[in-house]
């Protein structure tokens, strides 16, 4: 159920990603803060790489990380400021708004961080 569930997602997405935005791929995304480092990577077909390293207040570190992550666009236009795009890993569900130069991550709760696009020497709009 959850292969036949991911192929759904996959084909979905695949579907929905604009021509301009196929041709920027893959994009990087990551944000530094004092105990924690997020890197979000969209690339072709629904493809991601997701990676969040965290260290807690006893010094020990959370580690989540998923290089067979999937992406794709919520159906439909969004409302402003509203989540445009989801990151599946293989146990969370992230909820984005993607931006020509960030994305906001978004949940139940409002912003939780904003990750800034990085270069990755392959794309012309870096």
């Amino acid at each position: 159920m959850k292969s036949l569930l991911l192929a759904l997602v996959l084909c979905l997405s695949s579907l929905a990603l604009p021509v301009s935005a196929a041709e920027d791929l893959p994009r990087h995304f990551d944000k530094f803060a004092k105990n924690k480092y997020l890197l979000v990577v969209l690339r072709e077909n629904g493809k991601a790489e997701y990676l969040q390293r965290q260290i807690q207040s006893d010094g020990s570190i959370y580690l989540l990380y998923d290089p067979d992550a999937a992406w794709g666009y919520f159906p439909g236009t969004p409302l402003k400021g509203q989540p445009n795009i989801w990151v599946a890993t293989g146990q969370f569900r992230f909820d984005y708004l993607w931006e020509e130069k960030q994305l906001t991550e978004i949940s139940k709760m409002g912003v939780q961080n904003v990750l800034t696009k990085r270069g990755n020497g392959n794309s012309k709009s870096n």
